[in-house]
């Protein structure tokens, strides 16, 4: 992974879409988002956030969280820390 400073592309990856993140892995993008926020909808949230969490064990990448004021904030934070 290139240095965020310096990174030129930056793929997003609904949060959903779990069987798209190892693709996206090996892509050419400089960094990877695994978006859990927008991306996904709200009856799916804590399937992808544990989705994200269990990929994020053993491979590297950002993640777009909910926004802080969101019912789903404080779950992100908690499961992916």
């Amino acid at each position: 992974m290139v240095s965020a400073e310096i990174s030129r592309s930056w793929l997003l990856v609904n949060g959903s879409h779990s069987e798209e993140f190892d693709a996206a892995a090996v892509t050419k993008a400089d960094q990877i988002v695994l978006d859990i926020e927008d991306a996904v909808d709200p009856s799916q949230k804590a399937q992808s956030r544990a989705a994200v969490a269990k990929w994020l064990e053993t491979k590297q990448a950002w993640v777009r969280i909910n926004d802080r004021s969101s019912d789903f904030w404080s779950d992100d934070i908690d499961e992916l820390r």
